[in-house]
């Protein structure tokens, strides 16, 4: 098989990490994200008694112990691979966490739900 050009593996990595955060930075809603550490709001009746907040976590690649790339040999590679699993784990669980607050969300009116930072 010969020789493995990890330099041109490091930058596709890299560059792949690289527009992951941009995506966290970019995903917002009314101006509140959820991926950048954020809280959102939410009043669940007309009179504003009943409310949930959405805690957002910090979701960007440094955060989540991934590092860039600088694979000079397989090991690199393998760390890697472990940072990403981690780091998946991690989104799966608050991927969950949203899913539980917009079934609360979805189980109420939509008429008497509004949204505040």
């Amino acid at each position: 098989f010969g020789q493995v050009d990890y330099n041109s593996y490091n930058n596709q990595y890299n560059e792949i990490v690289t527009q992951y955060d941009n995506i966290v930075n970019d995903a917002s809603f009314k101006g509140i994200n959820l991926l950048a550490n954020q809280s959102l709001g939410v009043k669940l009746n007309e009179k504003g008694d009943a409310s949930l907040t959405i805690q957002g976590k910090d979701v960007h690649s440094e955060e989540l112990g991934l590092s860039l790339a600088e694979w000079d040999e397989i090991a690199g590679v393998q760390k890697s691979i472990q940072e990403l699993r981690l780091a998946i784990d991690y989104i799966r669980k608050y991927t969950s966490e949203l899913g539980n607050n917009y079934s609360i969300i979805q189980n109420k009116s939509s008429k008497s739900i509004r949204i505040y930072e």
